[in-house]
């Protein structure tokens, strides 16, 4: 299954200590990779630093959590799965189907 995440970061302190967390967030980042289970498409950040977007796609929730658990200290996280506009226009159009015949 195919997942955007969104994320912001946990920069709620001081500016030293937002300073710090940003220095133990490049230490994580630097030894730190999705697990197998996990295929990222896309790592996107903002241009304002204040978060980004990833692209992923598992069939493993639990993995995901458990990656997402790992940066949670210092991120924020909105996850949402999604579809290929392909795969869901058939879908849309068996459904609207459906409510129309309610109407």
């Amino acid at each position: 299954m195919k997942f955007v995440l969104t994320w912001t970061n946990r920069a709620n302190g001081t500016p030293v200590e937002n300073v710090e967390g940003f220095e133990s967030t490049l230490k994580l980042l630097s030894s730190w990779q999705p697990g197998p289970e996990v295929t990222m498409r896309e790592w996107l950040v903002r241009c304002d630093a204040a978060g980004g977007f990833a692209v992923l796609e598992t069939d493993d929730p639990g993995a995901l959590y458990r990656d997402i658990a790992t940066w949670n200290p210092w991120i924020s996280f909105e996850v949402h799965p999604v579809l290929d506009i392909a795969e869901s226009t058939p879908r849309l159009a068996e459904a609207v189907g459906t409510a129309k015949s309610a109407l």
